[in-house]
């Protein structure tokens, strides 16, 4: 076996360093300076300190955008965590039609990504399939936005 030289294990970690550094390190650092200037295209940024800071806490967008970002962490994550591992497991073992839930389960793999973002457009747009056999049995008396709601509560009367 030849001896190999000192610096053949940096030379193989050297590209995902790169890599980390390029795309994970450098723009968290310049996030980090941007947030304390008035950065804008064109235009030499300006340090501002904790202004910016000031003015995101002032916004009634922000609690908007926090709650939601906080909901999204608290469902989605576990969700998208814990579920594909249950699949697995499902996937896995011998039970009665696995052969059905395997397509089914592998179709949006080998799907066009855009193709399934049409289709689910299609669905649940205003005036899509959904609303529209909703409002044919009688349902509903406008359309449910399943795409733009974020509690689907726009439907429900209340009192």
């Amino acid at each position: 076996m030849r001896l190999q030289r000192w610096y053949t294990p940096y030379l193989l970690v050297l590209p995902g360093v790169i890599w980390m550094v390029v795309f994970a390190i450098w723009p968290f650092l310049n996030t980090i300076a941007l947030a304390f200037t008035d950065a804008r295209p064109l235009r030499p940024a300006e340090f501002v300190g904790f202004a910016n800071f000031d003015k995101m806490l002032e916004d009634d967008r922000f609690g908007y955008a926090l709650t939601t970002s906080m909901i999204y962490v608290v469902v989605c994550v576990p969700l998208l965590t814990f579920l594909p591992l249950l699949l697995a497991l499902l996937v896995h073992n011998k039970v009665p039609a696995i052969g059905f839930f395997r397509t089914t389960f592998y179709f949006p793999v080998i799907a066009s990504a855009v193709v399934v973002a049409i289709v689910w457009e299609f669905l649940f747009s205003g005036s899509g399939t959904i609303n529209s056999a909703l409002n044919f049995f009688g349902l509903i008396d406008r359309p449910v936005e399943f795409l733009s709601d974020r509690w689907l509560l726009s439907d429900v009367p209340s009192g």
